[in-house]
């Protein structure tokens, strides 16, 4: 790999470290602001007396949160793209230079790693949940979020 390759990489590798760090935060913004806007709408709901309106608002509110659901996974897909992407821009440094090692953004890799230097033991909770997924969870949160939204804002169209 000549110099003028090598900056391309390396300006790639950074880029894609950028965009991950990005999308990470995202992932855990949304949740949130699914969280404080859904109950704003909510509260207005719960003041208006007309329970079609009513049902209405909480139906846009529902729709809202799966759009969000939507977001959340597109972002974490682009997320996993920026990762592949890295380890294999890393594993064609380590090809050339085998002192490099591979930065890991997974959990479980991190987690593997660390028992592989004893380390581990002082994270015993870290160690019960390694398969447990952090992302599935927040995700599955707003789904369920959203099929209760879904079936207030039904019930409140029925009456």
């Amino acid at each position: 790999m000549n110099e003028e390759e090598l900056n391309i990489k390396i300006a790639q590798y950074r880029e894609l470290g950028r965009k991950w760090n990005v999308q990470s935060q995202l992932i855990w913004q949304i949740p949130s602001i699914v969280i404080v806007i859904s109950g704003v709408l909510l509260g207005i709901a719960f003041h208006i007396d007309d329970n079609f309106i009513r049902g209405i608002i909480v139906l846009i509110t529902a729709f809202w949160v799966l759009t969000m659901i939507i977001f959340l996974v597109k972002t974490r897909m682009f997320q996993d793209y920026a990762s592949l992407m890295m380890e294999k821009i890393e594993k064609e440094w380590k090809d050339t230079t085998p002192s490099i090692d591979v930065l890991f953004v997974e959990t479980g890799d991190v987690i593997d790693f660390l028992e592989n230097k004893g380390i581990l033991k002082r994270y015993p909770l870290v160690y019960q949940m390694k398969h447990q997924s952090a992302y599935r969870f927040l995700v599955t949160s707003c789904f369920l979020w959203f099929i209760l939204l879904l079936y207030l804002g039904m019930s409140y169209l029925m009456k």
